[in-house]
C-alpha cells in the first residue's frame, strides 16, 4: 500500500484494521489494566480517575471502546481482579491480529 493512502479510508472501504493498529489497542489495553491496580495514591491514576469524574474524553473512555468493539464483557472490579498475565491472554485472545 502506497505510503500517501490514507489509512481511514482503507479502513472504512476493505473493514480491516492494519496489524500496526491491534497492536497499538493491544498495548493500550494492557497499559489500562496496569493503571486501574494501581494504589490510588499514584498520580497516574488519580488523573485518570479525575478526568473520568469531569466527564473529559480519556484513557477510560478510549478503553471501554475498545471493549465494545473487542465484545470484551468485563466491568472495572473484574479486570482489578486479574492478574497482569490473565488480563494478557484475554486480550490477546479477543484482539486478534491477522
Amino acid at each position: 500500500m502506497p505510503r500517501g493512502c490514507p489509512n481511514a479510508a482503507i479502513i472504512q472501504e476493505l473493514g480491516i484494521i492494519p496489524v500496526e493498529y491491534e497492536i497499538q489497542i493491544k498495548n493500550k489495553l494492557i497499559e489500562y489494566h496496569r493503571i486501574i491496580t494501581m494504589t490510588e495514591e499514584r498520580l497516574t491514576k488519580k488523573s485518570v480517575v479525575k478526568a473520568e469524574q469531569i466527564g473529559s474524553i480519556n484513557l477510560y473512555w478510549m478503553m471501554h471502546t475498545q471493549y465494545w468493539k473487542n465484545n470484551i464483557i468485563y466491568n472495572d472490579n473484574q479486570i482489578n481482579n486479574m492478574t497482569a498475565n490473565q488480563w494478557k491472554r484475554l486480550v490477546q485472545k479477543k484482539v486478534n491480529v491477522q
